[in-house]
């Protein structure tokens, strides 16, 4: 048994491009503001959480 961490993105743009072409591309000046407002500090509190001991699932959608 372990424990993990897992973070991942969900964008309509996923549909319009090859994965590569999709995960290999530099971040929008929109996207880059979107992670270091809601994404860091999101990511930053569930690691917390992870440290202190709580393993249950949980899911985040962080907006716009």
């Amino acid at each position: 048994n372990y424990c993990r961490i897992r973070i991942g993105t969900w964008t309509p743009l996923r549909d319009e491009r090859p994965d590569v072409d999709f995960v290999l591309s530099n971040f929008s000046s929109d996207e880059l503001s979107l992670l270091k407002e809601k994404v860091v500090p999101e990511v930053e509190a569930l690691c917390q959480g992870f440290i202190a001991g709580e393993r249950e699932a949980k899911s985040v959608r962080v907006k716009k």
